[in-house]
């Protein structure tokens, strides 16, 4: 049966429909064993029983078809646990032509209506069973919903409308309008409440009938639940009690409030003002709210409801360069405060509809001044956003107490500016309520989906589904790790709750304040420690969810679902593959992944999932990508991978936080298929040629000649091409004898209307023509298979992106896949391969063999034969080949670790190999010496058995990746204290003498100092990456992987690699929780992660050394280059002294030569006494010029005082 049929039947979408009977097979599955699951998924025939379920003593599973039944003894055996429990007085008439309709074997999800007694006829009269037979729709004794009477179940459900007074009021108006459309379309039950805050937070008292009151509260002030409920908020003495209590309005009336204020104690006074008091209640009891004024039932308040929503006026102007104040944090506490002590157990729901960001009182994102921006990603990401971690915090408080009380809260933000959104999804999520982006009330978009949530079923009863539980029941080898989506964890432990937690984990149940019939939660699984299942056997998973259908009191769906285990390696894993269901639920774990790592994290984990994946599960021929294939139902995987990659959902890139906040929320309660339109939109191409085809989501789908309409979940878009959109101007589609193109223009309208129409949030619809502006929101998705950088086009449109296309990520994939060595590869004998592909020079090499006693042998053999022995590929020999230039790396495959961390030790009868062969040895001696030297010297030197114990616990594979991290770090530390002696001096010369030789010395210091910088950051980075990848360190437990395969896998294997002491005398030792065991869970790398932190330490030690020398030979040359400019203005500066001087100078010379020269003056015969007094003149000007020169450089600056 297709998947899609099973979710019709189910509402259940499994990731993988058979599990194998093994912990570490299922975990080596790459994608997690996880259930998509709608819990009131919509059905065309769903049973409603109107009576209670039988549920099994033991492990609490309701009865169900997989039940077996003894008729004659009237008990059935529970298939979770295999109890017997005895059928009730009411099913005395059951037999193999009668049964319920629990036990009919079409019936997998049924659905009780609970809290009645008693059913339309005597349940103990066994005429009752008299016409029910298997082909029955439903049992004779369990009469219709509509025959039932369910005027006992009280009132309820609650709502409190959080309106925001700083909207303008164009906007409030219609805010206004749609509130009094919803009140209208409420139970007469239902009880209504209503807060607006701008500054201030006004509570209003709706029970109050001698005028309009409300309360009002400070919007910079947080007020506890139990402030709120029972009083204290209030405080006794008058200048206290203006601080909380700022005023009481009144329209009419002022002064009989005042009289009522002098008499009453201020005590007495709060209680009057909020009559609340939180009230004791037994669970799945519905009961009636205290009598208080705030939250009153619409019955009894309907024209002051009204009254007061008509009343809700916009705040004053605010002050020009601020933003409004808004204490939004405020509101959302003390509305919670409200509900929690008004009404408990009937379900409730806060709705705030706002128009900015809250700018005062917890909850803030940004002050009222205008100079300073709201926090965006980047702020978020580099810890420059001051009020963000606070508000999260907040609002995280926020949500506990709303999962608490059984609240949902809604979210309607309509601005054009962030509003706070990203710190508000963690309550609107957990509480399983509803969040809308858009630019304004006034719109379409926000007009549906609040009238959606207010919608009615076929009988007029309100459509809403308030305080819901989901429960997991599974079979003992079944156990539950957790859950993603809008629910939290209630901490409810049993033997079916694993210690992996994922998501909201640690639990049986969780709690969602409210439910719908499209909300999917993920959960997740995991095969048991001690799985004793045999293969083709079943197991079974239930899941009982109870909640309240609006004010018709509470019904339970069961749904009870059976697979197969099957053997490890067997077809039938790879064939039960639902990768629809795995992508998302991998798109799950990556926004889950992302909101605490970078985007890029994100990315890289998810190329090393599909990685593995596809090696594992694809079929080639090693080391050729060509041949790499995949089977039918796993080639659409890597796809949605890709896209999920590009999507804004990781790549947050230009999307502001509050958008990423409500996309993310989104794809975390959607379900599969409409998971899958998020992550890789769906793409239909309408022309002339016929219908409506789908067409490929590329940029190669774009023709002038066609329309397509996208849809992305969020917008639809009809974008038309060159031709159409110029035949449209032209006004063809008017024409009649064009008809066929009016129709071609109608049919993408008509299919984008029913788009929107049907889906809730609202998208948003965008028409616009080929190279458009608004046709951006196509080409950001479509897959650039041609770019400003390909050579031949065909004619095609062309995306400016520097992004990989499909094809290009696919090659990439199959290339790695290939090379990992862990999917089904094709066998290929080693000995062609060797003798097809050796080179001229690869000839034998010298290799130091060390077995596990510590034995080593010189081998003189070439590549090939290495790569034989240890199964490795040639690429990893590529990576420590000292002749090449390879990045650190830290490998592991299936029998080696290959380790390259830019330290040669080539020659093992070098001097600087030595020391690391010795200790290699040390460590690796046999393990049965040890014990016999452990007892000689056991009375002597009980410490050395201590130490020897210790040692001999760890693996082969872990002492020796010891010794090489150990002589790698020792190394790395070394050079580096040997360049500190060295740089030190040299600076200090420099300092003190700058000349050609210092320099050129602290030059090549320096070269050398990059150069081991890049060493030691490298192998930094890669002990850092090793860290922080599970995956990648369990692949490091060699003698677990060789432990645990198979014979067949295993007897290839070199003799003196089988001889690991870990094989043997871990299994003795069992009981010891060592991650090394064959019993050990592959996840579990504590051991391996300490020792790996240990040298990272050293490491980040020695790189931190660098970075100080790095930063003083930096202050050191700074400290030069201001020396040496220090000296450069002095010579400009005797340069502009002996330049003046020597203008100056010019002057006088040429003054005094012309009045020297003996020439006669007829009109003076004292030619000589004139001459004195002009050299004597230009002299003295000359002076005064070269003086004021020097001033005015003096006064500009130019030269130092």
């Amino acid at each position: 049966m297709d998947f899609v049929e099973l979710e019709a039947i189910e509402g259940l979408r499994w990731s993988w429909n058979s599990w194998p009977v093994s912990k570490s097979e299922a975990s080596g599955l790459i994608i997690p064993l996880s259930i998509m699951c709608t819990p009131l998924m919509h059905f065309n025939e769903l049973p409603v029983l109107p009576y209670d379920p039988l549920i099994c003593t033991q492990c609490g599973a309701v009865l169900n078809p997989y039940a077996r039944v003894d008729y004659q003894s009237r008990i059935w055996v529970c298939p979770f646990c295999y109890r017997k429990n005895p059928f009730p007085k009411s099913y005395l008439g059951i037999n193999e032509n009668n049964i319920p309709a629990e036990l009919f074997p079409t019936y997998s999800t049924v659905e009780y209506h609970l809290g009645k007694k008693g059913l339309a006829q005597n349940p103990n009269s066994s005429s009752n069973f008299g016409n029910m037979s298997l082909s029955s729709k439903m049992p004779s004794f369990s009469s219709t919903s509509s025959s039932l009477d369910w005027a006992g179940y009280g009132i309820g459900p609650a709502f409190v409308f959080v309106v925001d007074a700083c909207t303008s009021d164009e906007e409030l108006g219609v805010v206004k309008n749609e509130l009094l459309h919803v009140i209208a379309q409420l139970p007469e039950t239902a009880l209504v409440g209503l807060v607006v805050f701008d500054s201030m937070v006004r509570v209003y008292d709706l029970g109050f009938g001698e005028c309009c009151r409300v309360v009002m509260f400070h919007g910079e002030r947080e007020l506890s639940s139990e402030q709120l409920n029972s009083g204290n908020v209030f405080a006794q003495r008058r200048g206290q009690w203006k601080q909380f209590l700022m005023r009481v309005e009144a329209v009419e009336g002022v002064e009989e409030i005042k009289r009522k204020q002098k008499r009453v104690k201020k005590r007495s006074m709060t209680k009057q003002l909020l009559g609340i008091h939180r009230m004791k209640y037994q669970a799945g009891m519905v009961h009636m709210a205290p009598k208080q004024g705030f939250l009153i039932p619409l019955s009894e308040g309907e024209f002051s409801i009204t009254s007061a929503i008509e009343d809700i006026h916009s705040s004053p102007q605010v002050m020009p360069g601020h933003r409004p104040l808004r204490a939004t944090g405020v509101a959302v506490s003390v509305a919670v405060g409200l509900l929690e002590g008004c009404l408990v157990s009937a379900g409730s729901r806060i709705m705030v509809f706002t128009s900015g960001p809250a700018t005062i009182g917890p909850g803030m994102i940004v002050n009222s001044d205008f100079g300073n921006t709201i926090r965006n990603q980047r702020d978020i990401g580099n810890g420059y956003a001051p009020y963000y971690k606070k508000s999260s915090d907040f609002y995280k408080h926020i949500a506990r107490r709303l999962s608490d009380s059984s609240i949902a809260l809604d979210l309607f933000a309509c601005s054009l500016d962030q509003v706070g959104a990203a710190e508000l999804r963690a309550p609107v999520e957990s509480s399983g309520g509803f969040m809308m982006l858009t630019e304004s009330f006034d719109s379409d978009q926000f007009r549906k989906c609040l009238r959606h949530i207010f919608s009615h079923d076929e009988v007029g009863n309100l459509k809403m589904c308030l305080d819901a539980t989901i429960e997991i029941v599974t079979t003992k080898d079944v156990k539950i790790c957790g859950a993603l989506g809008s629910c939290v964890s209630l901490q409810k432990k049993n033997g079916s709750v694993s210690d992996k937690e994922i998501g909201e984990g640690a639990t049986y149940m969780w709690k969602l304040g409210t439910l719908t019939d499209k909300m999917c939660i993920a959960f997740f699984f995991e095969v048991g420690d001690e799985q004793k299942a045999q293969p083709s056997s079943a197991f079974f998973i239930q899941f009982i969810t109870n909640y309240r259908y609006g004010s018709m009191g509470i019904r339970k769906r069961v749904i009870t679902a059976a697979r197969r285990w099957v053997g490890n390696h067997s077809p039938e894993i790879a064939a039960g593959f639902d990768q629809e269901a795995a992508a998302s639920v991998m798109a799950r774990l990556a926004i889950d992944r992302a909101e605490s790592n970078f985007s890029q994290d994100v990315v890289r984990w998810l190329d090393k999932r599909l990685i593995r994946f596809a090696s594992k599960f694809g079929d080639y021929i090693p080391e050729d990508p060509s041949s790499f294939r995949l089977a039918t139902n796993l080639s659409l995987f890597p796809q949605f991978i890709y896209y999920l990659r590009r999507s804004q959902f990781i790549d947050v890139f230009n999307c502001t936080p509050d958008e990423t906040a409500f996309f993310r929320l989104l794809l975390n309660r959607e379900g599969v298929v409409r998971s899958l339109i998020m992550v890789q939109p769906t793409l239909f191409q309408y022309s002339f040629d016929g219908p409506p085809v789908p067409v490929l989501l590329d940029i190669c789908s774009v023709s002038p000649d066609v329309i397509l309409l996208f849809d992305s979940y969020f917008y639809v878009v009809i974008h038309y091409g060159s031709k159409i959109a110029q035949w449209r101007k032209l006004g063809y589609d008017k024409d009649p004898s064009h008809d066929s193109f009016r129709k071609l223009l109608e049919a993408p309208e008509i299919d984008a209307e029913q788009l929107v129409s049907e889906r809730i949030p609202v998208p948003k619809l965008v028409k616009c023509d080929q190279h458009s502006s608004q046709a951006r929101f196509l080409l950001a998705r479509l897959n650039p298979s041609v770019t400003h950088n390909s050579t031949y086009t065909q004619g095609s449109d062309i995306i400016f992106t520097e992004e990989l296309s499909l094809q290009v990520f696919i090659e990439h994939l199959q290339a790695l896949a290939v090379q990992e060595g862990g999917g089904h590869v094709v066998p290929v004998d080693p000995g062609t391969v060797v003798g097809g592909l050796k080179k001229k020079g690869a000839g034998a090499r010298s290799w130091l063999l060390m077995d596990a006693s510590g034995l080593e042998t010189v081998l003189d053999v070439d590549k090939y034969e290495i790569m034989h022995r240890v199964q490795i590929h040639a690429r990893d020999l590529r990576i420590i080949d000292p002749l090449l230039s390879y990045p650190s790396a830290i490998l592991g495959r299936e029998r080696a670790i290959v380790l390259n961390l830019e330290v040669l030790l080539r020659d093992p009868s070098d001097d600087n190999v030595t020391p690391v062969v010795e200790e290699l040895k040390r460590r690796l001696k046999p393990m049965n010496a040890n014990r016999e030297d452990q007892r000689e010297e056991k009375d002597s030197n009980v410490q050395h058995d201590i130490e020897a114990t210790d040692e001999d616990e760890s693996p082969f594979e872990f002492r020796a990746l010891e010794v090489a991290l150990e002589a790698i770090c020792s190394y790395l530390a070394a050079r580096t204290l040997e360049l500190e002696t060295a740089v030190y001096p040299a600076l200090d010369m420099l300092t003190s003498k700058i000349s050609s030789r210092n320099l050129d010395r602290v030059r090549k210091l320096k070269s050398q100092m990059t150069r081991l910088t890049a060493r030691v950051q490298k192998v930094r980075d890669e002990l850092e990456q090793l860290l922080d990848d599970d995956d990648d360190m369990a692949d490091l437990y060699l003698s677990r992987k060789l432990a645990g395969a198979s014979p067949v896998s295993g007897s290839g294997a070199a003799s003196w690699f089988l001889a690991s002491p870990t094989i043997g005398s871990k299994i003795s030792r069992a009981s010891r929780a060592s991650i090394a065991t064959v019993r050990g869970d592959e996840n579990d790398v504590e051991e391996l992660e300490m020792l790996l932190e240990a040298y990272f330490m050293q490491i980040d030690g020695t790189f931190n050394k660098l970075t100080t020398l790095r930063e003083y030979i930096d202050n050191t040359e700074d400290y030069i280059n201001i020396q040496l400019d220090n000296h450069r203005n002095q010579l400009i500066q005797l340069e502009l002294f002996l330049s003046s001087g020597t203008v100056c100078l010019s002057i006088y010379s040429l003054i005094a030569g012309i009045f020297g020269m003996n020439i006669p003056y007829s009109w003076n015969e004292e030619h000589g006494y004139m001459f004195k007094w002009v050299v004597a003149v230009s002299g003295i000007i000359c002076a005064v010029i070269f003086l004021l020169i020097i001033s005015y450089a003096r006064y500009k600056g130019l030269v130092g005082s």
